[in-house]
């Protein structure tokens, strides 16, 4: 997906959540909702809920969750843990991390932003320091 696509994915997204409120379900966030100490890693559920997304001049009901990473230095994960599949918007947010998305290994700068298709998993790789990322999965019912 081009950098100018995923800005309209994430763009969309946020607009949906900014909504007024009108077919947005919201949860309040929970903290730790995810920790695995032998793999340093725990995850931060910031949103999680329903809305209606216009595309083709139809409205369409989408699931959101967001969820904040925070990943320990040296860590090598097949696999990023995550509890609902989908489309995946991801921020680094701060440090460095190496992903693997169908084979293919790519370094992550601070701040960049990319896509995951649905059913594909991420793997990923941090050097000696930690890092932080953030994941927007959106499903579509």
């Amino acid at each position: 997906m081009s950098v100018d696509r995923a800005r309209v994915v994430v763009l969309t997204a946020a607009m949906a959540l900014a909504g007024s409120g009108a077919g947005c379900q919201q949860q309040l966030p929970r903290e730790e909702i995810f920790t695995d100490t032998a793999h340093r890693v725990s995850s931060t559920e910031r949103f999680a809920g329903e809305t209606r997304v216009r595309t083709a001049g139809q409205d369409a009901p989408v699931r959101v969750a967001i969820r904040n990473w925070s990943l320990g230095g040296g860590l090598k994960l097949a696999e990023l843990p995550l509890p609902v599949k989908g489309l995946m918007i991801v921020q680094l947010r701060g440090g460095r991390v190496t992903t693997v998305i169908q084979g293919n290994s790519q370094a992550r700068r601070e701040g960049e932003f990319w896509t995951v298709p649905p059913g594909v998993p991420m793997g990923v790789e941090t050097g000696d320091d930690s890092a932080t990322l953030q994941t927007i999965v959106i499903i579509q019912p």
